[in-house]
């Protein structure tokens, strides 16, 4: 992958990126709102990404929406941002951020310091032979704060006026950030904690209230996505609803900057079902501004996981042979050449197949010779699925990807899909556009996010026909998104509504996916059910399926975990066993072993490599990771020691 900044078109705060993809060069621009994720840094640039680094990419019009750089091997560590929900007295610490997701894992560093309610930017270090994590560094949100004041009033010494607005934005956008957060996660919090987190969001906002106003950078505010569920025009009250929160309500007025596709638009305009981001004072819950979207789009996350379920085999072009031998239980057979690349496949046909002529039910017949059709089947088994007689205008390519934004009214551009490749494409449903899930003709009104959008289906007008601004599908060939597999480490598990319990799966790549158990999810492990009480940190899912648009799971095969963890004093240490015994806060002592041929990491608050001879008796172990089948020590973080000067 190449970039450049100094494209004769780019303009300020843009980047043009060169992608190399398989079917030729691509050229994508990346702007101020383009996300980008790289493993282990939590707030990368585009400069941030090396050259000739595996991406995907989501983009739309020639704007990148979402870059994220696929790590081509496991991943040791990651940043993760959140609201601290715990800490033990065995020094685990308890994070959660706004998406659900949570992690529970001890910190190299002294956890003390934390409080519930406090947002923290976590370094997690991940082991890559055992799964288990570690918190190896931690940055409090408030520590930052003080961070930008320091450099505010060296700027204002200096008089640097540019290095000034610049951090006042900083400030304004990392109060934004932090009170969002923190009210996302107060909202889904139970009574028994919510007085102690709303007590630690107060002196937040407080203490960026007075930052804020020291050095005029705006008041405190926070940010609601949601869909618009009540439009009061009298009193202009906007009601927002957000996924798996409370509603909220917002004031609008003369000055509520209100944006739809780039331009400013009136309260008015406003729609029930939109889909919009409202930025909001949260002294007075007025908003200051809103973007808005026709409706609501799917989920990056659950984009990706459902792209990869995406019909797996499909070709296009004329059938040039049929077979309809079936002695010796052999199968009617069917031969098709591919119009792009001229090879052939040969597909099986069952009883259960799908055959269609312009979208009406056929049978197998000599007619179909020479038919152009779309058959999508599985490649492993070469049975046919569906197959449908091609109509689509000039060359258009196939269409095939995942629903990801729908709007149920008549409107241009009312229809957004989600390519196998990343790119999102608008097309213009209309009232004569049939809608088939499966090879069945159903409403409109089934249509969902997430759903499969197979190769069959057909544009009839091409953008730019007649005036549309996007393409008009013929017909919209649906299929439901099939379970997605997960594998993974169990990285923090919470309660959630109906008796479910919500649980955070790492990969070894350190993505995180949460997913919702309940009773009625099949959970085995070593061959026996059980049951969603029988999951716990640090198990090993080896297989599972879930659904991403809902995270509802149906099954989970997990595994014990591979490492235990102690903390405690080190209160006896044998030279000649190469052992030595650790004494947590509650129950028994326990021994663990120190092979010579392959001696555990030691480390010291920042000081690695440290030896079993540096060990001694008082020694205080945040963290002492070990194979529990054998006691052999396979990691130690030993606290600091006070009368070493670091």
């Amino acid at each position: 992958m190449g970039i450049t900044g100094d494209h004769p078109r780019a303009v300020a705060g843009e980047i043009d990126i060169t992608l190399d993809t398989r079917n030729g060069p691509l050229e994508i621009t990346a702007n101020p709102g383009t996300a980008i994720r790289v493993p282990g840094l939590e707030q990368p640039t585009v400069d941030d990404i090396p050259l000739g680094s595996a991406v995907a990419v989501l983009a739309a019009n020639g704007q990148a929406v979402s870059i994220l750089v696929k790590p081509v091997q496991p991943v040791r560590s990651r940043h993760f941002t959140g609201i601290v929900t715990g800490v033990g007295e065995d020094g685990v610490v308890d994070i959660q951020d706004a998406n659900g997701r949570k992690i529970s894992s001890p910190s190299a560093s002294d956890p003390s310091i934390l409080k519930p309610g406090d947002l923290v930017t976590a370094v997690l270090e991940q082991d890559l032979s055992t799964g288990s994590l570690l918190i190896t560094g931690l940055d409090r949100a408030l520590d930052n704060l003080k961070r930008i004041e320091a450099a505010l009033e060296r700027a204002e010494k200096t008089q640097a006026a540019g290095k000034l607005s610049v951090l006042r934005q900083r400030l304004n956008e990392n109060a934004n950030r932090h009170l969002t957060l923190a009210q996302d996660v107060l909202a889904g919090t139970d009574s028994s904690r919510h007085s102690q987190y709303q007590e630690r969001l107060t002196g937040a906002q407080n203490a960026y209230a007075r930052g804020m106003s020291r050095f005029g950078a705006g008041k405190p505010s926070a940010t609601v996505s949601g869909i618009v569920t009540s439009i009061d025009l009298e009193r202009k009250l906007l009601t927002v609803q957000p996924s798996r929160l409370p509603a909220l309500q917002v004031i609008i007025d003369g000055a509520t900057a209100i944006r739809f596709q780039g331009r400013d638009i009136p309260f008015s305009r406003l729609d029930l079902a939109n889909r919009v981001q409202a930025r909001y004072n949260l002294e007075s819950r007025t908003a200051s501004r809103i973007l808005v979207s026709a409706g609501e789009t799917l989920d990056k996350t659950a984009a990706q996981e459902l792209l990869t379920t995406v019909d797996p085999g499909a070709v296009n072009g004329p059938i040039i042979q049929l077979d309809f031998d079936t002695s010796y239980d052999a199968l009617p057979r069917i031969t098709i050449r591919d119009s792009a690349s001229q090879a052939t496949v040969t597909l099986n046909v069952l009883p259960q197949s799908v055959l269609l002529v312009d979208g009406s039910p056929t049978s197998l017949g000599k007619e179909l010779l020479d038919t152009k059709v779309t058959a999508i089947f599985q490649p492993d088994s070469l049975e046919l699925i569906e197959l449908d007689s091609q109509a689509g205008v000039g060359d258009s390519p196939p269409v095939r990807g995942v629903i990801h934004r729908f709007v149920a009214k008549a409107l241009p551009g009312n229809l957004s899909i989600m390519t196998k490749d990343g790119k999102i494409r608008s097309f213009t449903r209309t009232g004569e556009t049939v809608v088939r899930r499966d090879g069945r003709r159903v409403s409109i009104n089934e249509v969902r996010l997430g759903d499969l959008v197979r190769g069959n289906t057909r544009i009839l007008e091409a953008a730019g026909a007649t005036g549309n601004a996007a393409p008009v599908l013929e017909v919209l060939s649906l299929s439901s998104p099939p379970p997605a597999s997960i594998k993974g480490v169990i990285a923090g598990i919470t309660s959630a509504d109906q008796g479910s319990i919500r649980v955070t799966i790492t990969t070894n790549k350190l993505d995180m996916v949460v997913i919702l158990v309940n009773a009625e999810t099949q959970v085995v492990q070593r061959g026996k059910s059980i049951g969603a009480g029988g999951l716990s940190l640090g198990q090993r899912v080896v297989n599972g399926a879930y659904h991403p648009i809902t995270g509802k799971t149906d099954r989970l095969t997990v595994q014990p975990a591979r490492t235990a963890r102690i903390s405690g004093e080190i209160t006896l240490v044998e030279e000649y066993l190469s052992a030595v015994t650790i004494q947590p806060r509650r129950g028994d002592p326990v021994i663990l072993l120190f092979p010579k041929a392959d001696p555990p990491a030691i480390s010291r608050k920042n000081k690695r490599g440290l030896k079993f001879s540096d060990l001694k008796t008082g020694d205080r172990v945040r963290a002492a990771f070990y194979d529990p089948a054998t006691n052999r020590a396979l990691r130690l973080v030993l606290a600091p020691d006070p009368d070493l000067d670091y």
